[in-house]
């Protein structure tokens, strides 16, 4: 099997590969942008291109839309397979270039229907809004039609050639944006699962509440740290307000949709850190997006200089507009508000007329419609793709329409008797609501004030964020923003964890609601603001998650903010960013230390080990021993604690819903006699002491057989490391030259710096800063650095040159203008003196 599959790998692969090693380095080298050129364009006016020593670009331009345009050729000259693998994922197209391996992305992206969303939105944009996509997507088109012997290594590798840009395809790419951090597409269904196999009172056990005294972000921070949580197991609620359990049969999509998550990097958590800090002189704000890690990096860095729209900031590469950055009165940063803007609904199938569903008061025919998908060396598939009241059926297009591709077996569906009797609807808010973040984005660039910037998101409605905001006359404020469902408050919020009966008009939406009328935070007693996806506020007015990220951050970040300095300045902010000391660590230890300080005789390694861990800072830096006890502890509490009650498969998925694992298991560690700990394959009851035992017995091994039986070489670094994987990391012959690594890296799930692993799969980091980004309001300094550089070439000496930066805390430093030294590297030309008929229309 092994050979007829190495045989069946496309021929143009193998002949570029082989091209590659013999002397094709060279012809890739030609694939590289010059360091200077002058281009005739349709710009209205001449548009300067300015490159510091790290490439980061800078756009002088006199009309606002041709700086648009030259944003479009930028992100095309340097990230163009970014730009494209982005666009084929969000528009169901990715087979056609990487083959079946694919299909089943493609399918269900189809069937979430992204370019539909996208179509649909252009519609209802704002004028100003349509002329800022076409003015980027004729920027990019225009590198494509000078550039076609320049195509980078990725096309030329796989043997495909880009097709021109169009401007639906960067609204289809924001949609999927917002898919990528809506957690819960990923949690209900696990939490499906769970209930199916453990029982709907045992799987509610698994969901976390929120800690009364952890700092949330709207609710003013108090004056000194608030003491560690206690008890807050969840009550004991009756069963007729809990939804019903799922359906048999319901695990297996879970099943289908966990083969997708390498093809969407999908994490166990897309977290964020964003704070705000007034200071003598105005206010230094700073933010650090947490999404997977990879290459190239998710933004691109760049100044943009015009007369309606002078910022410095963030891009993401096949959108036009800064989402986190600066002008000269205000900045912003963002973070996931991790709100459940989405839920499953299990729809019941008339068995004898399969095309119906029972809707709650009368049988109705499901919308039924057909796409063809496109495969690389395959013949076309023709797909059927539903939809109920409740939005499109997911359980056709993961699993039961297409098993080959997901099994590697053919199945004849019909057997399945959960298929006979349900299908599984998705409903997602960013589905339902028009939206225009373009121009919200375009005006927040603009915005001089506080009162300028929140009318701006009053147009923001996907992804749903919380945005944090500085400005130069010291203001400091945290603002949710995007769309979310308004479900029945008299059920409990957990309610909405799990997979609902869609025929219950209980389970229903009453409508969504713009975060921007949730409550905020201006201007607080403490002169700062912390977002780090923790609770919005104690007492929400409706339900709005139950999938908040552990408290740790947030409370790490309040700490030190509350010990800050009169001058605290922008190095303080870049400092706090490379933080690596744990509060929940901290809480952990404080439960834990005393109960391994009592475990009787334990041996001369286990007694080193409590010695490394009482002698522990709670910090995970690389030269760390503690650290790497702790984590290694960390990791078999969770396997013991929750292991024994479930399957290795369910207690994968529950370990995926990282937020959830870390903080259900803190609480249980307040109740040390709890079932949770009770293995039920043993005639005894055990309780923590029992469980934490074993535990740290394994742990010991564990660290011993990988890292040898000396304790001085128990370092951090030695076990948590970073690799930096690009897409084509999933084809075994490319995997060397695209993607890097593994680097030591610091930092824990927990920690300001985040370098969060797979807590089923520890311990190499996957998830940490996508970029760090620090503004300080006083001047016009902005600093950022990404975990790679601005270029997406892999031969090009920015593919990495400040990741080193990144590793060791350094930010690079630039004003909101050309920065010294910079070269010039692109001068776009009108072609006629009356180029540029797509002038900036006048705002209303």
């Amino acid at each position: 099997m092994r050979w007829r599959y190495v045989f069946t790998i496309p021929v143009t692969v193998l002949v570029a590969l082989l091209s590659l090693i013999t002397g094709g380095w060279l012809f890739l080298q030609r694939s590289l942008p010059p360091e200077f050129a002058e281009v005739p364009s349709h710009v209205r006016d001449s548009v300067t291109v300015w490159r510091d020593s790290f490439a980061i670009p800078t756009i002088v331009a006199a009309h606002t839309m041709d700086a648009f345009f030259a944003m479009g050729y930028l992100h095309a000259q340097d990230r163009l397979w970014q730009m494209d693998i982005a666009r084929r994922v969000a528009l169901g197209r990715v087979a056609e270039i990487l083959g079946a391996e694919a299909f089943p992305l493609d399918y269900l992206m189809r069937t979430l229907g992204l370019e539909r969303i996208a179509n649909s939105t252009w519609d209802s944009l704002h004028p100003v809004s349509r002329a800022i996509l076409r003015s980027y997507a004729e920027g990019v088109n225009t590198w494509l039609q000078q550039n076609s012997s320049r195509l980078p290594p990725e096309c030329i590798l796989i043997s495909y050639t880009p097709e021109p840009w169009e401007p639906i395809h960067s609204l289809a790419i924001a949609r999927l944006m917002s898919f990528d951090l809506a957690f819960s597409f990923w949690s209900d269904i696990a939490m499906g699962t769970l209930a199916e196999e453990l029982g709907m009172e045992r799987a509610w056990e698994l969901l976390p509440n929120y800690p009364p005294n952890a700092p949330t972000i709207v609710d003013e921070a108090p004056l000194a740290p608030p003491p560690p949580a206690g008890d807050t197991l969840l009550p004991k609620l009756g069963a007729l307000q809990r939804p019903p359990q799922p359906p048999g049969g319901f695990t297996r999509i879970a099943e289908a949709l966990g083969s997708l998550r390498s093809w969407l990097r999908a994490s166990p958590s897309q977290g964020s850190n964003a704070w705000a800090v007034r200071t003598h002189t105005g206010a230094i704000l700073a933010n650090d997006p947490h999404l997977v890690l990879g290459l190239p990096p998710r933004w691109y860095p760049v100044c943009v200089l015009s007369p309606d729209y002078e910022v410095a900031g963030l891009t993401f590469p096949g959108l036009p507009l800064v989402i986190i950055g600066r002008n000269r009165f205000i900045a912003w940063g963002v973070t996931n508000l991790m709100a459940d803007e989405s839920d499953f609904f299990i729809e019941r199938v008339d068995t004898a007329y399969p095309f119906q569903y029972w809707n709650g008061h009368q049988w109705q025919r499901f919308q039924r419609w057909r796409d063809t998908l496109r495969i690389r060396g395959k013949p076309s598939v023709v797909v059927e793709i539903w939809r109920s009241q409740n939005g499109p059926i997911i359980s056709d297009a993961h699993l039961f329409a297409a098993p080959r591709f997901l099994f590697q077996r053919p199945e004849d569906t019909t057997t399945n008797s959960f298929l006979r009797r349900y299908r599984i609807s998705y409903r997602w808010a960013s589905a339902e609501r028009i939206s225009d973040e373009v121009w919200a984005a375009y005006q927040i660039g603009r915005a001089r004030s506080w009162n300028q910037f929140q009318a701006a998101l009053r147009r923001w409605g996907s992804p749903v964020l919380c945005f944090v905001y500085a400005d130069r006359q010291g203001n400091v404020a945290a603002q949710p923003a995007g769309y979310i469902p308004l479900r029945d408050t008299s059920l409990p919020e957990a309610s909405w964890a799990f997979p609902l009966p869609g025929w219950e008009k209980r389970y229903r939406w009453h409508g969504l609601v713009n975060a921007v009328e949730l409550p905020n935070l201006v201007n607080p007693r403490q002169g700062f603001v912390v977002s780090a996806n923790n609770k919005l506020t104690h007492n929400p007015p409706f339900p709005l998650t139950y999938i908040w990220e552990p408290a740790s951050r947030a409370q790490r970040l309040t700490e030190l903010l509350l010990q800050r300095s009169a001058t605290y300045g922008l190095t303080d902010a870049e400092r706090m960013q490379m933080d690596v000391l744990s509060p929940y660590a901290r809480e952990m230890m404080l439960v834990l230390l005393p109960l391994l300080e009592r475990i009787p005789e334990p041996s001369s390694m286990e007694r080193q080990a409590i010695q490394h861990l009482q002698e522990w800072d709670f910090q995970f830096g690389r030269t760390s021993t503690g650290a790497t006890i702790y984590a290694v502890l960390l990791h078999r509490l969770l396997a013991n604690t929750f292991g024994v009650h479930l399957s290795e498969p369910r207690l994968r998925e529950y370990l995926f819903l990282s937020n959830l694992a870390l903080r259900r298991l803190l609480e249980l560690l307040h109740a040390p006699h709890s079932r949770w700990f009770d293995n039920p394959e043993t005639a005894g009851r055990e309780t923590l002491e029992h469980v934490l035992r074993q535990s740290l017995g394994e742990a010991v091994d564990t660290v011993r057989r990988y890292l040898g039986d000396e304790p001085k070489g128990w370092r951090y670094e030695r076990i948590h490391t970073l690799r930096l994987v690009h897409l084509l990391e999933l084809h075994p012959l490319l995997r060397l030259i695209f993607s890097r690594g593994p680097y030591p890296t610091p930092g824990a799930p927990t920690t300001v710096n985040s370098g969060e692993w797979r807590l089923w799969a520890p311990f190499q980091q996957t998830l940490g800063a996508s970029v760090r980004f620090a503004a300080d309001l006083a001047d016009t300094t902005w600093a950022v650095v990404l975990p790679g550089g601005v270029s997406g070439h892999i031969l090009s000496p920015h593919y990495l040159d400040q990741l080193p930066l990144w590793l060791y805390g350094a930010l690079l430093r630039r004003p909101l203008g050309i920065p010294p030294l910079a070269r010039r590297s692109l001068l776009l030309l009108p072609r006629s003196p009356s180029a540029g008929a797509h002038s900036l229309a006048k705002s209303p």
